[in-house]
């Protein structure tokens, strides 16, 4: 049998994972602006990165609207898309849907009131209401806030009760209106189907059952405790999935839920086995999913769990190598019916197999194993609807910038950025366990969606330091002409030509999740990101950079 205790023990170190998102809206009157629009085909993708991404993004957006000054409708005025993944799903989905959260990131001195009766202050106030978690381990406290917060390792309740709590979306579904200043706008959300022994319900030592996922023209070879593949292999642990809402009726061409297996009458299948014994797999039961599938009927705050569920992926037996720990950490991916075309809530636990089967329940975890992934699938959904020409304004929120030493290239950036064009701290088409690469690399599928060229070759069109003398604090804006390459796993073809303007905050002592000691980190770190983002904004030239990018002006 498998070491236990050094699986254990893996499952902290994974912790990381974390990449882990009626009041009116402010009518335009309510504001002193008059904005210049433009050809409205400006799409905006907010990274992962959880509560660091929810910060950042939010500190951004709040220089964007000057202090009150502007109105999320005129910011937004010619936006038609916002893409996000993981943490920036949280962010996505409260801007768009939430009227509390509509009032506290447009009120007069929302910056200075973030950390107190903003969503940061909000998020404080619940981590320390949790006496039992304060701990000295990062990993530990955050494993303990989550299991509070999640009635166990829940992550979707969690996401739920702990995330969102202030901004509760109730039982708002994705084919819901969003609120006003949004309800014509596309919103898409990144996730991922679990394809490699991904554990539905069950313990180890009672009933269980488990599926084995497998596109193209592979099938399952279910196993058991030899680790169940694909035949002929295949290698990623997930697939990307979509989430989104359109706007009610737009002519728009739905985006593809699993861009993987293609569209159309000769489209590829996903191929999945289910059986309920981690040792001998017995019943053996098959099936075969296809697209088009319908996402209007899924929750919104549960969409936005499955983007962030980054340590969804320990619920896989190939990740851990050890099928108790995986049995244990299932519910730390969401679970999902993929039955009628229809891509539905559904609660499996203590489900008959036979139900498992004919309601094809599957697990989806996280929305970009490198947090950059709302930008492929935004590209996609572009192409999908004849978009050339584009302008995508990114949001990239991390610890680091490439290059690293040991990836020297042209001009620095944000991790996930470099992604996009194919650089990464893992080679080829992997990921990496955490902000930095010292850690395990795992398969998973490709993200490049442009050419190298531009980013070689394209310097920073302005740059803001900070002076902490431990840890980088760094905003860099690089405006890039672009090309795609082909990607096939997101559905993005070659030859598209746009721009991307990459807005990167790099602040290397913001972790992914809050921690006990504010001298590691933690929601000091985060108080303290959004001051520098915030001030760079609107002090420091970077107002003018993003006015641009989001095509308005002043008149």
């Amino acid at each position: 049998m498998r070491n236990f205790k050094n699986s254990a023990l893996s499952i902290l170190a994974l912790f990381a994972l974390l990449s882990i998102n009626s009041c009116k809206d402010k009518e335009e009157d309510q504001v002193e602006e008059e904005v210049e629009q433009l050809s409205p085909n400006v799409h905006v993708a907010f990274a992962g990165g959880g509560w660091r991404a929810h910060t950042g993004h939010s500190a951004f957006i709040m220089g964007l609207l000057e202090n009150g000054e502007r109105s999320l409708s005129s910011a937004f005025s010619n936006v038609q898309t916002i893409s996000s993944n993981s943490g920036g799903s949280w962010f996505s989905t409260m801007l768009m849907y939430s009227n509390a959260f509509n009032t506290d990131i447009q009120a007069a001195n929302a910056a200075t009131n973030w950390g107190s009766t903003g969503w940061l202050g909000k998020q404080i106030q619940l981590f320390g209401a949790v006496d039992d978690c304060l701990l000295d381990s990062s990993l530990l406290y955050t494993y303990c806030v989550l299991k509070h917060y999640g009635g166990g390792l829940h992550w979707k309740n969690a996401v739920e009760n702990l995330v969102f709590n202030g901004y509760n979306l109730g039982a708002t579904t994705l084919g819901d209106p969003k609120l006003s200043w949004a309800d014509q706008k596309t919103l898409l959300l990144q996730t991922s189907i679990m394809t490699s022994n991904a554990v539905l319900n069950g313990s180890f030592v009672g009933e269980k059952a488990y599926y084995q996922a497998c596109y193209g023209d592979s099938n399952p070879n279910l196993t058991g405790w030899e680790r169940s593949t694909c035949d002929p292999a295949i290698s990623a642990i997930a697939s990307p999935a979509t989430f989104w809402s359109l706007p009610s009726g737009s002519s728009l061409t739905s985006p593809v839920f699993l861009p993987q297996i293609g569209t159309g009458t000769n489209a590829q299948n996903f191929n999945l086995g289910y059986t309920e014994n981690a040792i001998i797999d017995y019943p053996k039961l098959y099936t075969s999913i296809s697209n088009p599938f319908k996402t209007s009927g899924v929750p919104v705050m549960s969409a936005a769990a499955s983007s962030s569920a980054a340590v969804g992926f320990l619920g896989s037996d190939n990740m851990l190598s050890a099928w108790p720990a995986a049995y244990e950490l299932r519910d730390l991916a969401v679970s999902f019916s993929l039955a009628n075309q229809q891509v539905t809530d559904m609660d499996i636990d203590s489900q008959s197999l036979t139900t498992l089967k004919d309601e094809i329940a599957v697990r989806l975890a996280d929305g970009g194993t490198v947090d950059n992934s709302a930008v492929a699938q935004l590209v996609a959904h572009l192409q999908n609807n004849d978009e050339d020409g584009f302008n995508i304004v990114a949001f990239d929120i991390v610890t680091e910038k490439f290059p690293s030493q040991t990836n020297p290239v042209s001009y620095e950036v944000g991790m996930d950025i470099a992604h996009l064009f194919g650089f990464g701290v893992c080679p080829g088409p992997s990921f990496c366990v955490g902000d930095n690469c010292g850690k395990p690399c795992y398969d998973t599928v490709s993200a490049q969606v442009f050419t190298q060229d531009s980013f070689l070759n394209t310097p920073s069109s302005w740059e803001h330091n900070g002076n902490d003398p431990k840890f980088e604090h760094k905003i860099i804006y690089t405006k890039y002409t672009v090309t795609t390459v082909e990607n096939s796993a997101f559905g993005v073809k070659a030859g598209s030509t746009g721009t991307l303007h990459a807005f990167s905050c790099i602040y290397g002592d913001a972790g992914t999740e809050p921690t006990a000691d504010p001298s590691k980190g933690g929601f000091d770190a985060y108080q303290a990101m959004l001051n520098f983002v915030y001030d760079a904004v609107t002090n420091q030239g970077g107002l003018q950079h993003l006015e641009d990018a989001f095509q308005i002006s002043n008149n």
